[in-house]
C-alpha cells in the first residue's frame, strides 16, 4: 500500500461558540453563514474556495490550504476579513444573542492556524498541523478569552512555530504586540504546547454596560489563566522572592487595611493580611498572604476595577497549619491613573459557593458588589509584568 503524499499546508481550524446550544433552525442558518464567511474571506486573499481540502467538524469546519501560499498574506487577509465579515453578517441579523432566530444568532467563532506536512487519510487528513490546528481551537484558554471578552466576535490561536516565523517578523502588517502567549495543557489528550491568542481589533463590537471597548493584552492573559498552567510560574516567583514572610508582613511594608463596611467574619483564629514586600503588584503576578481559612469556605481575592469587582478565577491555595494563602494571579480589571493603584479585596466565601463561582466564571467575571464576607483589604501600585 502506497503511503499518501506528504504535502505542506497551513491549516485553519474554526469553531463556533454556543453551537449546540442551538436549536435546528439555528444550527442550519449557522452552518450556512460559517460557509459563506470562509468562502468570502479565502476569496479575499487569493485562494479559491474550491481549491481548498475541507473536513467538516459539525460545528465548525477544518479547512486546508493549498501548498505554497503565501502563509503571511493569507493569515493577514483571512483574519481581517473574518473579522469584518462576521460584524457586518451579526450587525445584519440583529445581535440576537440566543442564536435561535432565522439568521442563527450572533456568531461568533474561535480560530487556530498551524503549518506542517499533512497526509490525506481515508476518514479526513492527519499530520501534527492538524492535530495542534484542531486541539487548539477546542483548548479551554481559548474558549475563555471569547467568553471573557463579549464585545468580540473573532479570537484567533497561532502555534508557536508560525508565530516565530510569519508574525515575529511583522510580515502583511502583522504585529507580534497583538498576540499573548498561552500555555495549553491537556493531559487526557497527551498534549501540551504553547499558542499565541490575539482578539483582532475589527471583530470587537461597542459593549454594554460601560465596560470599556479595547481589550488589554493584560485583561486577555487574565481571561486565559488556568491554574496548571501558571502554578509552575507562581511556584518559581514563591522561591525567588525568599518565600512569603516568616511571620507578620514586614513593618515597612504599607499598612494594611481591614473593611468595616461588611457583616464581621466568621472566626477564624488568625488575622487576615495582605504581603506586601514591596507595595507593587504585576499585572500577571501572585498575590499571596496570611490568615487561618476555616474549612467549609475558601478565599477567594477580587480586584475593584470601575465600579465593578473582579474574582479570579480560582480560589487561593491556603495552608491551614501555617494561616498562610496564596493565589497564582488575580486580575486587575482596568487600572487607570499615574500612578496606577488597584485595591484588593480578601474574602470569605463557603465552598459550595467558591465553586459555583468558578464553574459558572466564563458567563459571570465581574460583579457589581462583593460578598459579605471581606475580612481584609490592600491598595497596591500596579507595574507591567511578564504575562
Amino acid at each position: 500500500m502506497n503511503q499518501p503524499a506528504a504535502v505542506r499546508r497551513l491549516c485553519l481550524a474554526v469553531d463556533v461558540q454556543g453551537y449546540s446550544g442551538r436549536d435546528n433552525r439555528g444550527q442550519l442558518a449557522v452552518q450556512s453563514r460559517l460557509k459563506r464567511l470562509l468562502d468570502r474571506a479565502l476569496s479575499r486573499t487569493g485562494v479559491s474556495p474550491a481549491a481548498v481540502l475541507r473536513q467538516d467538524r459539525g460545528d465548525g469546519q477544518l479547512v486546508l490550504l493549498p501548498a505554497g501560499v503565501d502563509e503571511a498574506h493569507v493569515i493577514s487577509t483571512l483574519l481581517r476579513e473574518l473579522g469584518s465579515g462576521l460584524a457586518d453578517g451579526n450587525t445584519a441579523d440583529g445581535n440576537t444573542a440566543g442564536g435561535n432566530t432565522a439568521g442563527g444568532g450572533r456568531l461568533r467563532v474561535r480560530v487556530a492556524l498551524a503549518q506542517g506536512v499533512v497526509h490525506e487519510a481515508a476518514t479526513g487528513y492527519v499530520g501534527k498541523a492538524v492535530v495542534d490546528a484542531c486541539r487548539l481551537v477546542d483548548a479551554p484558554p481559548l474558549r475563555s478569552v471569547l467568553t471573557g471578552t463579549p464585545g468580540a466576535d473573532l479570537v484567533v490561536a497561532v502555534t508557536g512555530d508560525l508565530f516565530q516565523d510569519v508574525v515575529v517578523n511583522g510580515y502583511a502588517g502583522l504585529s507580534p504586540e497583538d498576540f499573548t502567549q498561552v500555555p495549553v495543557e491537556l493531559p487526557d489528550k497527551a498534549f501540551s504546547a504553547d499558542m499565541w491568542v490575539a482578539v483582532p481589533e475589527v471583530s470587537r463590537r461597542p459593549e454594554t454596560g460601560g465596560r470599556p471597548r479595547t481589550v488589554h493584552r493584560t485583561r486577555l492573559a487574565a481571561v486565559v489563566a488556568v491554574p496548571l498552567c501558571l502554578a509552575v510560574a507562581a511556584y518559581a516567583a514563591w522561591h525567588l522572592t525568599g518565600g512569603p514572610p516568616s511571620t507578620a508582613p514586614s513593618t515597612t511594608s504599607p499598612v494594611t487595611t481591614f473593611s468595616t463596611s461588611s457583616p464581621a467574619p466568621v472566626d477564624t483564629g488568625a488575622p487576615f493580611v495582605f504581603f506586601d514586600p514591596t507595595g507593587q503588584i504585576s499585572t500577571c503576578g501572585p498575590v499571596s498572604g496570611s490568615g487561618w481559612v476555616p474549612p467549609g469556605f475558601d478565599l477567594r481575592v477580587y480586584a475593584e476595577g470601575g465600579d465593578r469587582y473582579f474574582p479570579a478565577w480560582n480560589p487561593a491555595r491556603a495552608d491551614r497549619a501555617t494561616a498562610r494563602w496564596e493565589l497564582e494571579e488575580i486580575y486587575l480589571g482596568e487600572v487607570k491613573g499615574k500612578p496606577r493603584r488597584v485595591r484588593l479585596y480578601a474574602v470569605l466565601l463557603p465552598s459550595r459557593e467558591s465553586a459555583k463561582l468558578t464553574r459558572e466564571f466564563e458567563e459571570k467575571w465581574s460583579f457589581e458588589n462583593l460578598p459579605p464576607r471581606v475580612v481584609a483589604t490592600h491598595t497596591y501600585t500596579v507595574v507591567d509584568g511578564v504575562c
